[in-house]
């Protein structure tokens, strides 16, 4: 989550008629309710993010796409 939450991005271009993704992400609170807002995301890569309808790019960090993959082997 550090590593998410360090990590800033913008609107690119529309992800209407795209299919797959890399890790489909849901985030929960500790209540075990889903988090507000950003709580339902694909991360394509190190740098692509999608949330219907739109591609986010990173603008400002990292997404550590290696670390991810490896906790979900």
């Amino acid at each position: 989550m550090d590593n998410l939450n360090d990590v800033a991005v913008k609107r690119s271009k529309l992800s209407v008629g795209y299919s797959g993704f890399g890790f489909e992400l849901t985030i929960y609170r500790s209540d075990d309710r889903e988090a507000e807002d950003w709580n339902h995301f694909i991360i394509n890569s190190s740098d692509t993010v999608r949330k219907d309808p739109f591609f986010y790019s990173v603008a400002k960090g990292k997404i550590d796409y290696g670390y991810i993959e490896n906790i979900a082997a």
